[in-house]
């Protein structure tokens, strides 16, 4: 499970990222609400748990991580051509 701390790191790089580029695409974008959608889902969980209901955070992040870094690697590959 991804701690507050690794996904904020995590986001930091991105608008880092963005900034760099100058550019916030579709992809990003949606990216980017990745985070958001994670990190309700945590609050959610640990509500649950507060109420006695046994839950856990379940994040598909990794799809979305493996997703962007590719990207970036098309971006790049296609910026040396």
């Amino acid at each position: 499970m991804f701690t507050s701390t690794g996904l904020l790191d995590e986001l930091e790089q991105l608008f880092k990222g963005v900034a760099m580029m100058k550019e916030l695409t579709h992809r990003t974008r949606d990216y980017l609400v990745s985070f958001g959608e994670c990190m309700s889902t945590r609050i959610f969980a640990a509500y649950l748990n507060k109420l006695g209901k046994k839950a856990r955070q379940v994040c598909q992040i990794f799809d979305y991580v493996l997703q962007y870094m590719f990207y970036l690697f098309l971006l790049v590959f296609e910026l040396k051509l």
